[in-house]
C-alpha cells in the first residue's frame, strides 16, 4: 500500500474481495520506494508466497526490470498491471491496453475542446485488457503454462 494512494487502495480493496471469493489467503507487503524492493521479496518469500501481484502504482513499473530480476532470483511467479514489465523480464502483465486508453483521451480532449464542461463527461473504465506472457522467464522459474493460458495471451515474448 502507498501512502496517501487512493488508486492503490480501490485496487488493494478489489484484490482483497476476489481472493475472499477465491478463498486465497493474501499477504500484504508494502513498497514505498525502489530501496524497499529487496526486502518486500525476502518478506514474500518468508511468508511463503506462492506468487506476487503487483498493484498499479507509477513507482512499481519503474522498477520493472529490479522487479523481474528479484522474481527470478528468489524463484516467485510475479504478474503486473504493467504492459512494460514482461518486456523487462517479468512473467506476466494483465491490464489495460494503455494505446487504446490514450486513443480513447483523444475522445474526451476533442468534447472538452469543444465547449463541454469536463464534469459533464462520463467517467469510463478501459474496456479492452492485454495479456502479455514472457515465456522465457516461464522457462527460468521452471513453469509450464496451459496451451489455453497461451492462446489467450496478446502477446507472447519468446
Amino acid at each position: 500500500m502507498f501512502p496517501n494512494d487512493e488508486g492503490s487502495a480501490a485496487s488493494l480493496n478489489a484484490t482483497e474481495g476476489a481472493a475472499d471469493k477465491l478463498k486465497i489467503t493474501l499477504a500484504r507487503v508494502a513498497v514505498r520506494s525502489q530501496a524497499d524492493l529487496a526486502a518486500a521479496f525476502d518478506a514474500v518469500k518468508e511468508a511463503r508466497a506462492q506468487g506476487l501481484l503487483l498493484l498499479p502504482y507509477p513507482m512499481l513499473d519503474f522498477g520493472g526490470k529490479q522487479i523481474a530480476n528479484l522474481a527470478l532470483t528468489h524463484q516467485l511467479p510475479v504478474i503486473s498491471f504493467s504492459q512494460t514489465f514482461p518486456r523487462a523480464g517479468g512473467l506476466i502483465s494483465y491490464g489495460p491496453d494503455v494505446a487504446a486508453v490514450y486513443r480513447r483521451a483523444g475522445y474526451y480532449i476533442a468534447r472538452i475542446l469543444g465547449g463541454m464542461k469536463p464534469g459533464e463527461l462520463p467517467i469510463e473504465q478501459p474496456t479492452k485488457l492485454k495479456l502479455i506472457i514472457n515465456l522465457g522467464t516461464a522457462k527460468m522459474l521452471n513453469m509450464k503454462l496451459p496451451d489455453t493460458v497461451l492462446a489467450r495471451a496478446d502477446e507472447v515474448i519468446e
